[in-house]
């Protein structure tokens, strides 16, 4: 029985460390990576197993002999495009295009999402049009609509003012195209021309703040001393009397390639923008730390420890996934996607996340 349980333990431990590599001059983490795994955004998996060995990520040595863990994990398809759910609603098929796919910018194709008779959301479904992909094969990494509809984590308010009228049904709210009452006007530097975020907060996130979910961007049409009209020129969900707003920022976007990184940067998954876990693309995850370690365009690795039943000291890693972040704040949190998933997992509040990809400049 006892040497039973030794050929066990050797078999987990031979199975789950897989094989040994010799570095050789000009190679790094990534270079390894993209050679065993074919992927070089996976290069903590063979930093976590040897870093013993390796002080800093930047610096390995020819004539060093790396344990190289067996991963076998498959990528699902990350989506170039995506819809959006209204709460409460199924959301429909996303429509998109593998990973290394060019993508183009033309308009979308035309999809409505029916809600109460009326449709909704911008059939041109541009918020994820120009670019979706890890690899960055058009200029700008993601479009401004994708930083608006992640939202973020503020721990202070941020309201200017709020809806206090809709020209439609008040439990179907207002929807693209359409326009709202606003409580302020001129007297508070409301002018024509103005344009506004509107949101309201959902939930809170302990020892961070609350979570700020953006229903759509309004432009003023008609102010007056104490209030104003707006149009609603961009619309994510159904915008209700009590709606907050605020001014909208400039969005800065990043352009150009998402690049391997060695550097250590650590942290983990916060919260999600929608409850529960996340099985599909292109849900919003919150992580901490923000900036200024974290940055628009940045590209986490989702990963988990583990441990064996005889088996002394840590495991090889288990990626889960990816993020692409979109908004990095001075509060300790940044906004993303998870744009895939690594095998059959979901990924959880609390899985660990390192950065592995930087725009280049």
């Amino acid at each position: 029985m006892k040497k039973f349980l030794i050929l066990f333990v050797l078999f987990i431990g031979l199975s789950l460390f897989g094989e040994t590599y010799t570095v050789v001059k000009g190679d790094c983490l990534w270079f390894i990576a993209e050679r065993f795994y074919k992927d070089p955004f996976l290069w903590p998996i063979i930093y976590e197993a040897n870093k013993d060995k390796i002080e800093d990520p930047h610096w390995i040595y020819p004539g060093q002999v790396f344990v190289i863990p067996s991963y076998t994990g498959k990528e699902r398809t990350v989506l170039t495009t995506s819809t959006l759910e209204i709460p409460g609603e199924a959301a429909p098929e996303a429509v998109g295009k593998p990973e290394e796919a060019p993508v183009t910018s033309q308009p979308a194709e035309s999809v409505a999402i029916e809600y109460g008779g009326r449709r909704v959301f911008n059939p041109e479904r541009e918020h994820f049009q120009k670019k979706f992909t890890v690899s960055g094969l058009v200029k700008e990494v993601f479009s401004k609509k994708a930083v608006l509809i992640a939202g973020f984590i503020t721990d202070q308010s941020i309201e200017m003012g709020k809806v206090v009228k809709t020209y439609t049904d008040a439990k179907l709210g207002a929807v693209l195209g359409e326009k709202v009452v606003l409580n302020k006007g001129q007297v508070d530097g409301v002018m024509v021309k103005d344009k506004f975020v509107v949101f309201r907060y959902n939930g809170k996130v302990r020892g961070y703040g609350k979570i700020v979910d953006v229903l759509g961007v309004v432009q003023i049409t008609e102010a007056e001393q104490n209030s104003a009209i707006a149009e609603i020129i961009a619309s994510f969900a159904p915008i209700k009397n009590g709606a907050l707003f605020y001014p909208l920022p400039e969005l800065n976007i990043p352009e150009g390639e998402i690049k391997p990184v060695l550097k250590n940067v650590e942290g983990r998954i916060i919260a999600f923008k929608e409850k529960g876990e996340v099985n599909r693309p292109f849900q919003v995850a919150f992580i901490a730390p923000g900036a200024p370690d974290v940055k628009p365009g940045d590209l986490f690795l989702i990963y988990r420890t583990r441990k064996a039943k005889g088996v002394k000291g840590e495991l090889p890693i288990l990626p889960v996934g990816k993020i692409l972040i979109v908004n990095s704040l001075d509060n300790g949190t940044a906004s993303g996607y998870v744009v895939s998933l690594l095998g059959e997992f979901t990924v959880k509040v609390g899985d660990r996340v390192r950065l592995v990809g930087r725009v280049s400049e």
